[in-house]
């Protein structure tokens, strides 16, 4: 009877502590997402003379990005050091992916 028991609670043991891990991952998976949703409803204002910041070009109606920090460039410098570098700010030097921003 002992040996059955202890392998009851060593079953329910581990479920339960899987249970935990499961519910820590989505609890920080849920604040993950959240972040990027506030993020992304960041509103940026757009005017004729607003100029990239490596590059000194005017945007105008160009495609753009934005980065975490603020930073306005054209898609050319976004891109200029290739698509694995996008979250690199070409600034400042800021790695964003670390942060686990983007």
């Amino acid at each position: 009877y002992s040996p059955l028991v202890r392998m009851l609670r060593d079953r329910m043991h581990r479920k339960r502590a899987g249970q935990v891990v499961k519910g820590l991952t989505r609890s920080h998976s849920l604040a993950v997402a959240q972040d990027r949703v506030v993020s992304l409803a960041e509103h940026i204002e757009m005017t004729g003379d607003r100029a990239c910041r490596v590059c000194n070009v005017r945007i105008g109606t160009k495609v753009f990005g934005l980065y975490p920090n603020g930073v306005l460039v054209c898609y050319r410098c976004m891109m200029r050091n290739g698509k694995d570098a996008q979250h690199i700010c070409p600034v400042t030097g800021r790695d964003f992916s670390k942060e686990g921003d983007l």
